[in-house]
């Protein structure tokens, strides 16, 4: 281990999201971070294990042996920046906060964020303070032959998630239906937002990122545009959650206005595409964290630019195994 690296551990490096941090960081530190990752998966399944320095296979996030896994791996690895990514993570993370403190760990997000990882209860605060988002299955009247958006209340990308019609949600469960927010369909574009505000200097740069083409819920084709409307929800999210660094949100059309279809207080698999634009929202949030200039790396957008990015697939060996048969 090179003198003087920062430490990182990085949650579920077999998603997307987590493959954009690694690659961004390593762009723009290299050498000077030692990133280890955890996932569920073996190391041969996970494509970001050859780019990290360790890998550790761990339990689920929702197993009791997962936290006792991850505290295993700071104190071994004696991390100084422990980035979550799944919501369990993001509790765990602010459930340890203390421990996290005596051994000097960094985490991204606050105690705040833990009342927005429930769909629905996100929903009702951005509500209560003006931040438009779409009606509610349970709260209004419908047509029967009306389709609505459902999808898990703590679901991750697009999983379990889709148009239902009200004959099928009737055979739902009661039960079961607390696990769903059902809300209206809205109207396209689809839009992504990241998200970088510094509260100490109330400083914040929302780039938008239109999802033009979408395969197995990833956006392979996106424009990144500037919205001032678009701004001013993202500084009232902002100040509702206690945002340091860097999130994402999403937003659709309903009656020609944007509604917030969904909260996610991480980056996402597709911010690596506004980063390759020139707008390196992970960079900064970790620049940030560890109180080194940001400035840089998240220029202004002009509210005349579009950037079209295309994303195409990386192929990477993760294991070779010799074998003393062959076909």
């Amino acid at each position: 281990m090179i003198k003087n690296q920062n430490r990182i551990l990085i949650g579920a490096l077999g998603t997307g999201t987590s493959f954009s941090i690694v690659t961004q960081l390593q762009s723009m530190w290299g050498g000077a971070l030692s990133i280890a990752g955890i996932d569920s998966n073996p190391k041969e399944l996970v494509a970001a294990s050859p780019l990290v320095d360790s890998f550790f296979q761990v339990p689920l996030a929702a197993d009791p042996g997962f936290e006792l896994a991850v505290l295993k791996i700071i104190e071994d690895k004696q991390i100084q920046l422990f980035i979550p990514v799944l919501n369990e993570e993001i509790e765990l993370a602010n459930k340890l906060e203390d421990i996290f403190d005596e051994i000097k760990i960094l985490i991204w997000g606050n105690k705040r964020y833990l009342d927005f990882l429930d769909k629905r209860k996100a929903n009702e605060l951005m509500k209560k303070v003006g931040i438009p988002v779409p009606a509610d299955y349970f709260e209004s009247k419908f047509d029967s032959d009306q389709k609505w958006f459902m999808k898990p209340v703590n679901g991750f990308g697009s999983k379990d998630s889709g148009l239902i019609s009200v004959p099928d949600i009737q055979k739902f469960d009661s039960n079961l239906l607390k696990n769903y927010l059902i809300q209206e369909p809205c109207d396209f574009p689809e839009v992504t937002v990241d998200s970088f505000f510094d509260p100490q200097e109330n400083f914040g740069r929302f780039y938008c990122r239109e999802r033009i083409e979408v395969k197995s819920g990833v956006c392979t084709k996106a424009r990144i545009f500037y919205d001032e409307s678009i701004e001013k929800i993202a500084v009232k999210i902002a100040s509702l959650i206690n945002q340091k660094g860097l999130i994402t949100f999403q937003l659709m059309k309903r009656n020609d206005n944007w509604v917030v279809t969904d909260l996610n207080l991480r980056p996402g698999a597709g911010t690596g595409m506004t980063c390759s634009a020139g707008f390196n929202v992970i960079a900064a949030a970790y620049a940030l964290t560890m109180n080194e200039p940001y400035e840089s790396f998240i220029p202004k957008m002009n509210p005349t630019t579009n950037i079209f990015v295309a994303r195409q697939y990386l192929d990477l060996v993760t294991k070779r195994v010799s074998s003393e048969y062959s076909l």
